[in-house]
């Protein structure tokens, strides 16, 4: 946040407006050991582990020390760690594994934390020494960010609230080139949500194989929620288990009347079975499969489908559409593609886009380019290239050179560039997710981008909530960049700022008067090549008249929000003796200044508004001088601070 501070000047002085979050340190620590073993002083910026590993960095004791630090932290691991398990054996206490700061049980993460493994067959964490023998999950995202990438995590369990065997987040995650594989959410009950991976918040898989997970929903990724977004691209969803339960591969809902869109890219869904939904199982919001291959589902003889699609709840939630584009949906014979699950609410459906192959009509694909009750002719879902496997198109196949003319990516699932000519003479885009004979990946970019919304906090908490909905027409800038680069946000509050030179930059939003930030108004970031950053902003309308500055001896502050320079500053003073007048003058520390006489409310409470503008930048000194009844005086004073809310603002 950012508008007015006040800071410690004198010794009656007291800052009134806690502004500043504690300094960020952010830390890099290297795990050298593949021991479990607790942090000997979390807090201490020194990973430094507890027998069995005395002396060297574990795993945990790099989570134990990144929770204790405030700022983004991040983790790596020594190439001596390379092929050796890292393999979870401190149990649950008695009481259960609950929020237990990475002490027991699972790896849990409360800051905003990166784990960057050294390759998915080289860095290797696991829950226990095999499928559901793990001590608990494997991680679990207390609310803050958390970006894994190159690991491979295994033998993750469950049992306790059976929520991802892998991992559990509560916050946005981002997983890239790593396999979840092997593991079990399962709780007592035999019910669980998330094989692998149980996410309620922003949820982005790059190059992830998501393979051989059990739960009772989502047997390998459930993910729920309101106003985050799942995007999935270049991987591989294959042999998870949804036992009795829906969503063998994925399970994914949203809730709410504007619930976010869902992408699937450049993905393959193999061999996934469930009682239903074996590939997919989706409800209440709009989800996008584009070049896609859905092969292989649900066992021999089910009643299953491979896609389920389900209706709203009838209390304001959207049913569930899923729009196929130039993808494969080749199901074993007697098994549905699609369906559409009945129950009550807002009808959902199968969409197209046209460019579709599919083995039977029931997905109802009639747009240009759309092939129906026609076999896909492909080859076993094997390593064809690139870090994911696939379902590489045989010869002879329908689904070569027949793809979109327009929309093709500009890569296949394995990283290869598409369109290619498979055999017509022509480059032409092959439908689903492979690209027969396709060509060498094209240049790497060299420009990156910022993207994220702008929203208005209903009630000011700094926390995006339902309800909270985008703001359109704002300035989010990015600098130090020549020439300054904007984007104004959309109808929706969302804004893209491409073409970024590789680099650190800042992300600010130029806010209107009106306006007070709830949430940082300048943001730092990395841009990399071919990479995309998110940050949003939050910002509210605080109400009329403007909040109040109220003021005592010990300099306390009610509930008063960042303030700007172009606001009133009403200054309420309760002084500690009867008082019988009480003036305050605010000026320039060595400049001018202005006193007004402060006006008697009732109850020894005595008020004053000092109109805007007021310079921002410049330290400014707010003196109350009090005349007590009983004789003698009273003096509080401070200096402020203000800044300007519609400028570059580097909060703390």
């Amino acid at each position: 946040m950012s508008t007015t501070r006040l800071k410690c000047a004198l010794p009656l002085a007291l800052a009134l407006l806690a502004l500043a979050p504690a300094a960020a340190h952010a830390a890099t620590f290297t795990v050298n050991s593949v021991a479990d073993a607790r942090d000997d002083n979390p807090g201490d910026g020194l990973c430094v582990a507890l027998p069995p590993a005395a002396g060297q960095c574990t795993l945990r004791a790099a989570v134990m020390e990144a929770n204790a630090l405030p700022g983004p932290d991040t983790i790596v691991f020594d190439p001596a760690t390379d092929g050796t398990p890292i393999i979870l054996t401190i149990p649950c206490d008695p009481i259960g594994c609950f929020f237990d700061l990475a002490t027991d049980g699972d790896l849990d993460s409360v800051e905003d934390l990166t784990i960057t493994g050294n390759g998915a067959a080289r860095t290797l964490i696991y829950g226990g020494a095999g499928f559901g023998l793990g001590v608990d999950r494997v991680f679990e995202s207390l609310g803050a960010p958390l970006t894994i990438s190159g690991v491979t995590v295994r033998f993750g369990n469950a049992t306790e609230d059976g929520r991802g065997g892998a991992l559990e987040a509560n916050g946005p995650v981002t997983v890239t080139d790593s396999v979840f594989a092997d593991n079990r959410a399962l709780n007592p009950d035999g019910f669980g949500t998330g094989g692998a991976l149980y996410c309620q918040d922003d949820l982005l898989l790059r190059r992830v194989s998501v393979s051989g997970n059990l739960s009772r929903l989502g047997g390998g990724v459930f993910w729920d929620t309101s106003v985050a977004v799942l995007t999935v691209t270049d991987s591989t969803f294959d042999g998870n288990t949804a036992s009795g339960g829906n969503g063998g591969g994925l399970f994914s809902g949203a809730f709410g009347p504007t619930p976010p869109p869902i992408g699937i890219i450049n993905t393959t869904f193999s061999g996934n079975v469930a009682a239903d939904g074996c590939a997919i199982y989706h409800t209440n919001a709009p989800l996008r499969v584009q070049s896609v291959t859905v092969a292989d589902n649900c066992s021999a003889g089910s009643p299953a489908a491979a896609v389920l699609v389900t209706y709203g709840d009838g209390n304001g939630n959207q049913g569930g559409e899923v729009v196929f584009e130039n993808t494969i949906l080749s199901s074993r014979a007697g098994t549905d593609n699609c369906r559409v699950e009945t129950t009550f609410g807002v009808p959902p459906g199968f969409r197209s886009e046209g460019y579709n192959l599919a083995s039977d009509a029931s997905c109802g694909l009639v747009q240009t380019g759309d092939v129906q009750g026609t076999s896909a002719v492909l080859g076993p879902l094997a390593a064809n290239g690139g870090p994911t496997r696939t379902h590489l198109p045989l010869a002879g196949s329908p689904a070569i050179d027949t793809g979109t003319p327009t929309d093709c990516p500009p890569t296949d699932q394995r990283g290869l560039g598409r369109p290619a000519n498979g055999g017509s003479g022509f480059a032409v885009c092959d439908k689903g997710s492979v690209e027969v004979t396709a060509g060498p990946p094209p240049p790497p970019p060299t420009t990156g981008s910022v993207q994220g919304v702008a929203w208005n906090d209903v009630n000011g908490n700094g926390t995006r909530e339902p309800g909270d909905n985008g703001v359109p027409g704002l300035q989010v800038c990015v600098f130090p960049t020549v020439p300054l680069v904007c984007s104004t946000t959309a109808a929706d509050g969302s804004y893209l700022v491409p073409g970024l030179s590789p680099g650190n930059d800042q992300v600010y939003v130029r806010l209107p008067g009106r306006l007070v930030s709830t949430t940082p108004r300048t943001v730092p970031v990395t841009v990399a090549a071919g990479g995309l950053a998110t940050v949003d902003f939050g910002s509210w309308t605080p109400p009329v008249p403007p909040f109040s500055l109220f003021v005592n001896a010990a300099w306390t502050k009610s509930n008063l929000p960042v303030r700007a320079s172009t606001l009133p500053l009403r200054l309420v003073a309760t002084p500690a003796c009867p008082a019988v007048s009480v003036a305050a003058t605010l000026g320039l520390v060595g400049g001018a200044s202005s006193t007004q006489a402060m006006t008697p409310t009732g109850g020894n409470v005595w008020e004053t508004t000092f109109p805007p503008p007021f310079l921002s930048g410049p330290t400014y000194l707010l003196t109350v001088q009090v005349a007590c009844a009983g004789g003698g005086t009273e003096t509080i004073a401070g200096s402020l601070l203000f800044v300007d809310p519609s400028g570059t603002i580097l909060d703390g």
